[in-house]
């Protein structure tokens, strides 16, 4: 029984999607959690909260540094760029699955006379998953 290149297309199109989607999901936790540090980084060096606050100005004013707020701070965007980086590696691992299921379509379906359509549902496929990516995960 010989499969049609519609049936390929699809099969493993859907393979591709499962193996894909919990991937992204890892992608927008280390991606949220990145926001998050930032965001926990600015609140700890926010200008106007440091001025108002009597500690602050107690540290000014003697000649001891505030080691709590940079240390504080200093671990924040610490954590925030091993979030960043994590995010990074996960999405190179989409990408070369991607370019994988691509390079897949094109060997099934070299020598048919179907390889423009195949090419034209992956990069569809494709690109639909970027996009989906693109819309949740656009501080990557």
């Amino acid at each position: 029984m010989k499969l049609n290149y519609i049936t390929t297309l699809i099969l493993i199109s859907v393979i591709y999607l499962f193996y894909v989607f919990p991937l992204s999901s890892q992608l927008f936790e280390h991606c949220e959690e990145y926001q998050g540090k930032v965001k926990e980084q600015v609140e700890v060096l926010d200008v106007e909260t440091r001025l108002i606050s009597g500690q602050e100005w107690a540290y000014a004013l003697s000649d001891e540094k505030n080691n709590d707020t940079i240390d504080k701070a200093m671990s924040s965007i610490k954590e925030a760029h091993n979030s960043y980086d994590k995010a990074i590696e996960i999405a190179f691992h989409i990408l070369w699955v991607s370019l994988l299921f691509l390079l897949l379509m094109i060997s099934l379906n070299y020598r048919g006379g179907n390889l423009i359509k195949v090419l034209v549902g992956c990069t569809s496929v494709i690109s639909l998953m970027a996009l989906y990516i693109g819309i949740y995960a656009p501080s990557l």
